[in-house]
């Protein structure tokens, strides 16, 4: 019930609005909830299988709490990095982090994020993105390997990998 309870409510939060950095803390403020708000932990108990499930869910919380905590920080710590100082490889990892952390669906969903994130300050013109885009629909694997293509174009090599890894890293 509190999952499908938080579930609506960030669903309902979400079609009000169409801020970009709300989706992050709708799924930051969920897991917080679920986290702290769930007791359906087994309680301990004397007998070693019941203690053994019982340290395996803390694992598993502490696990969770730890990938969640990492998420946070770097994506606000890339947002805070390029607000100080511009470097380029910098800001296409922040670019496509971001876009990693807010998508939901396929690769589709990415592009309109990426199209406006990259070709409005220009790191690349539309025709390149579009040049990726086709090449990337002839080749098998997921549309996220655009990410390559566009990091290659504004970077060289190392944003390539850059930009490839930071959209793949929130998943």
């Amino acid at each position: 019930k509190l999952t499908r309870t938080i579930c609506i409510a960030s669903a309902s939060i979400a079609m009000l609005t169409t801020n970009p950095i709300l989706f992050p803390l709708l799924l930051t403020a969920g897991a917080i909830a679920v986290f702290t708000l769930n007791n359906n932990a087994v309680h301990v108990s004397t007998t070693l299988k019941q203690a053994s499930i019982q340290s395996q869910i803390i694992n598993k919380k502490r696990a969770g709490l730890i990938c969640g905590t990492l998420w946070l920080i770097l994506l606000l710590g890339l947002s805070a990095c390029v607000k100080f100082k511009e470097y380029q490889l910098v800001s296409l990892a922040d670019i496509f982090y971001r876009t990693g952390s807010l998508v939901y669906g396929g690769g589709q969903v990415v592009l309109p994020f990426l199209l406006r994130e990259l070709v409005e300050p220009k790191y690349v013109n539309e025709a390149q993105f579009l040049d990726g885009f086709a090449l990337v629909q002839a080749m098998p694997g997921p549309l996220f390997n655009i990410a390559a293509f566009l990091g290659a174009v504004a970077a060289g090599p190392l944003g390539a990998l850059v930009s490839w890894t930071a959209l793949f890293l929130p998943g």
